[in-house]
């Protein structure tokens, strides 16, 4: 019997949770964690990769379950070792205030976009062009073409409006009538 078409599929199997199990491992997108990741993955890779050697050339199915449980206790083994590893990493001091860096860097940026629109609006040319504008605007409100337009169409809004309701009015009525 073959001993690679035996445990090849355990194998894949095993490695590849192993390797998920790993990957999970970084939470956060860093350069320390994934290099971590890596370096384990690499070591799983190869632990894998010299078993399924080894299995070629060897025939005994309960040799090949002994060594098969020592991959996998090795993999748990390097797994648990990585999860110490980005543990510590993620603990250190320099990592966190370096977390807190980063939030008060992007307050502070808030802060500066604001004070900059201020700013920006005290500046003299900023400042006549929006007085400009709310100027325009003022002046299209209070002019009387405008003024007479806004009468036509509430004239003409409510006169739809009151046509539609004599409308459904009617309707109803005759339904009325009919019961």
């Amino acid at each position: 019997m073959n001993n690679t078409h035996d445990f090849k599929e355990n194998i894949d199997a095993a490695e590849q949770e192993t390797k998920f199990n790993i990957i999970t491992l970084a939470e956060d997108e860093n350069e320390e964690s994934k290099r971590i990741v890596d370096d384990v993955l690499e070591q799983i890779s190869r632990l894998y990769r010299d078993f399924r050697e080894w299995l070629k050339n060897n025939a005994s199915n309960e040799e090949a379950a002994i060594y098969f449980a020592r991959v996998k206790q090795e993999s748990a083994r390097l797994l648990a070792q990585a999860k110490e590893k980005i543990d510590a990493f993620q603990e250190r001091d320099d990592v966190h205030a370096g977390k807190q860096k980063a939030k008060a860097f992007g307050a502070k940026m808030v802060d500066d976009f604001n004070n900059g629109v201020e700013d920006l609006l005290q500046n003299e040319h900023v400042s006549k062009v929006v007085d400009g504008i709310s100027d325009t605007i003022e002046q299209v409100r209070q002019d009387e073409r405008v003024k007479s337009g806004i009468k036509k169409l509430k004239k003409g809004t409510l006169s739809v409006a009151k046509r539609a309701y004599e409308g459904l009015k009617h309707v109803l009525d005759e339904d009325e009538q009919e019961d």
